[in-house]
C-alpha cells in the first residue's frame, strides 16, 4: 500500500464515467453521496479493512446491499 494518510482510506475501485481516482476521507463519500454528487455505480475500498461501498441508486450500499446513508435524490434528478 502507498504511504498514505490515514484519513484519506477510501480509494476509487470502479468509476464508470472514469472522473474520480485516487483517496477520500470517509466524511467526502459519505457527505458527497448525500448531495447525490457521485456517478451511479462508483465503488470505494477502505485501504485497511477491505471494505467496499457503492453508490447505486442514489444510495450509498455496503456490499451486502444494506443502505449506509439516507441519500437524496441525485443532483441531476431533483426538480
Amino acid at each position: 500500500m502507498e504511504n498514505i494518510s490515514i484519513m484519506f482510506l477510501w480509494d476509487v475501485v470502479t468509476d464508470p464515467e472514469h472522473t474520480f481516482k485516487g483517496y477520500f476521507r470517509w466524511l467526502d463519500v459519505r457527505q458527497t453521496a448525500e448531495d447525490g454528487h457521485w456517478p451511479d455505480g462508483i465503488e470505494f475500498r477502505n485501504q485497511l479493512t477491505g471494505r467496499i461501498v457503492a453508490y447505486r441508486g442514489g444510495k450509498l450500499l455496503s456490499s451486502d446491499g444494506t443502505c449506509i446513508t439516507c441519500c437524496r435524490k441525485p443532483a441531476h434528478i431533483q426538480a
